[in-house]
């Protein structure tokens, strides 16, 4: 499976990609979970659930973070700025 694919938690509905170590395979179909919380409801409830689709890949695209390091240093030293003159000021 492929780990930039994301797939949806049939328990909590929650995004989670195929990196995921809560995963389990049954009747031919394969499901991703959260966390073992979500994986033991699954489990124990199997009948509950059994109505949700099974796991569906879509492709996770790759979202540049808008707060690079150098954005970062900037928005810091300005923070910095602002803070040391509203202590001048007082």
């Amino acid at each position: 499976m492929e780990s930039n694919c994301v797939f949806k938690d049939p328990v909590c509905g929650m995004t989670v990609t195929g990196k995921s170590f809560h995963h389990l395979e049954r009747q031919g179909h394969n499901y991703f979970f959260c966390g073992t919380k979500c994986k033991t409801r699954f489990t124990n409830q199997s009948d509950r659930y059994a109505g949700q689709n099974p796991a569906q890949a879509t492709q996770q695209e790759s979202v540049p973070s808008r707060w690079t390091p150098a954005r970062l240093l900037v928005a810091g030293l300005l923070l910095m700025a602002l803070v040391s003159l509203g202590l001048w000021l007082i």
